[in-house]
């Protein structure tokens, strides 16, 4: 191509193919310079006045790319693809009148045009009609080429918005689920959806939702505790998981099996959620508290040793207790199961058994312990975990408080206890 054009260094078709490449190649300045060389070429032909739009929308110039449309609709009257993308430029712009408008004209020439059937049924919801919007986004999602995962994943979170406002929660949040499994490292589509799974209690059915609320949960750019009440209902969702969870809560259940622990501990969205943010949900707390009861019991009456291959687990259901303050019921039996086991932890030295120590930072902070808690540098991954939320980062924040100037003295006694 390149040969083609130090010989014909004016050929527009060449130029024009230059500038598509660069637009596959993701650099929309080369496309522009290649386009321009082909428009000087062919002022006359409306596909290239098209391409130089479309290297201008790409490199977030949306005026020039409107006055390009604009002189491809002129060249070529009814150009749905020049009337859709100017659309877009438009939206860009916020200037949404027009852009419904050349939109509404890009449908005219070409009833089932993806782009213009997606951003009209964007003009739809701003304009208050999520239930039109619904209807040409799902017109849109048929109309699609096999393949184009962005654009399906875009429409699809355009889709899934209007569902939400219709009403239509499960369904708007199946599609934006499956739009956010489409593009993982899409962060528009991925917080639009934490921000959707707010408060929310029932959940889409499949695998697809509990894989793609675990990387939400594992995000460190959102707060796990907006999509808590979700991955509740997540939990929830999957039979074999909550069945676990309800052997737990029977009134007879007096240990757990070693089968309910497996179950529990290799459900990666159960063990992330119980690290991250308190679950608000009954039946899971009741089912929590009584597998604490159950494992500090075991150890109390000398059946420790097991506990070392659910360690993971443990430190999980450790961090929950301290995430919601430790306001899981404690009764007499299991108060004195605490202070037996903390004596004979003490008494542990050097080589502390870590996942009685876990134990017991289900029912107290670290804190309370550190002074019976040695060799932390060879402690395990979910300990040193424990050791950071319960320990290092309390410390962290108590010096920084400390190091706070106060602008009146502090001469009260309940802000003088606070402070101790």
């Amino acid at each position: 191509m390149r040969l083609l054009l130090v010989a014909r260094p004016k050929d527009g078709d060449a130029l024009n193919v230059l500038g598509v490449i660069g637009l596959r190649r993701g650099d929309p300045d080369a496309a522009v310079s290649a386009f321009k060389r082909a428009v000087a070429a062919q002022p006359r032909n409306p596909g290239v006045h098209l391409n130089l739009g479309n290297a201008y929308l790409r490199s977030n110039q949306p005026e020039a790319a409107i006055e390009h449309y604009d002189i491809a609709t002129r060249l070529r009257p009814g150009y749905a693809d020049a009337e859709a993308l100017k659309g877009d430029a438009l939206r860009k712009l916020a200037r949404w009148p027009e852009a419904s408008l050349a939109y509404q004209r890009a449908l005219r020439g070409k009833k089932d045009h993806f782009v213009a059937l997606n951003g009209y049924g964007l003009c739809l919801l701003r304009e208050g009609d999520p239930a039109r919007a619904v209807e040409l986004l799902s017109a849109a999602l048929e109309a699609l080429p096999q393949g184009d995962r962005t654009s399906r994943a875009g429409v699809l979170a355009n889709l899934g918005s209007a569902m939400l406002e219709t009403g239509a929660g499960l369904e708007g949040l199946t599609a934006l689920t499956d739009a956010a499994a489409l593009l993982p490292d899409n962060d528009e589509i991925t917080h639009l959806l934490a921000q959707s799974l707010m408060h929310v209690r029932a959940v889409p059915e499949g695998d697809a939702f509990p894989r793609v609320l675990l990387r939400l949960l594992q995000r460190g750019d959102i707060n796990p505790r907006v999509l808590s009440s979700a991955g509740a209902a997540a939990v929830k969702s999957q039979p074999e998981l909550f069945a676990a969870l309800q052997t737990l809560s029977q009134p007879s259940a007096s240990k757990a099996g070693e089968e309910t622990l497996q179950i529990l501990g290799k459900n990666s969205l159960l063990t992330t959620l119980l690290m991250r943010a308190p679950i608000p949900d009954a039946d899971i707390e009741l089912a929590l508290t009584s597998l604490r009861r159950q494992l500090l019991l075991s150890v109390a009456a000398g059946g420790s040793p097991e506990l070392g291959s659910h360690l993971e687990l443990i430190c999980a259901l450790a961090q929950q207790c301290y995430l919601n303050e430790y306001v899981y019921g404690v009764t007499a039996e299991e108060e004195a199961a605490i202070t037996s086991v903390m004596e004979a932890t003490r008494s542990t030295g050097a080589n502390p058994n870590w996942a009685v120590l876990a134990l017991l930072a289900c029912y107290l902070p670290l804190g309370r312990l550190d002074d019976g808690v040695a060799g932390r540098a060879g402690a395990p991954h979910g300990m040193a975990a424990l050791f950071k939320q319960q320990i290092d980062e309390p410390a962290e924040e108590r010096a920084c408080a400390a190091a706070l100037v106060a602008l009146t003295p502090v001469t009260d006694a309940v802000s003088q206890a606070v402070q101790t």
